[in-house]
């Protein structure tokens, strides 16, 4: 994992080439393709991919690569996990989907993509607060105004 944080993809090839194992897990059960998503690194995202990397694998709060993609504004790797089937509307223990994940980071631009990609923007978490009220109570007016044309679209 210190390969991809540090973005050395020498040896993260060296370590792949030793390691069977792709979706192997750390203590948190966070996956190597998690990590890519996490630090934004699409050549390791995509060699993990061909190797078998499983995107519909959960850590221990219940997230899936794809709600780490979701962290930053480039929309290559999550456009390769949504490519691969990734359950867009995918929920972690709490109830949080990759929409809201990028609202919370005030992503326009993940948000588009995922709405695009059929994301519910209905969804409720566990304490019953929807997409629309994340980005309202961070003041992305932005993606307030996203969320709410594809409302009217959906009507």
């Amino acid at each position: 994992m210190s390969a991809i944080a540090k973005n050395d993809f020498e040896l993260f090839t060296t370590l792949m080439s030793r390691s069977p194992n792709v979706n192997e897990a750390d203590q948190g059960g966070r996956t190597a393709l998690m990590y890519t998503c996490l630090h934004n690194r699409p050549p390791m995202a995509v060699t993990l991919m061909v190797k078998g990397a499983n995107p519909h694998l959960r850590d221990m709060d219940g997230r899936t690569a794809l709600s780490y993609s979701c962290n930053r504004r480039d929309t290559i790797i999550l456009s390769l996990l949504l490519d691969t089937n990734a359950d867009v509307n995918s929920q972690n223990k709490s109830g949080k989907t990759a929409l809201m994940f990028s609202c919370l980071v005030g992503n326009s631009e993940t948000v588009r993509t995922l709405l695009f990609r059929g994301a519910n923007i209905d969804i409720i978490e566990n304490n019953g607060k929807t997409v629309l009220d994340f980005a309202l109570g961070f003041s992305e007016t932005d993606i307030v105004r996203l969320l709410e044309a594809h409302q009217q679209n959906l009507d």
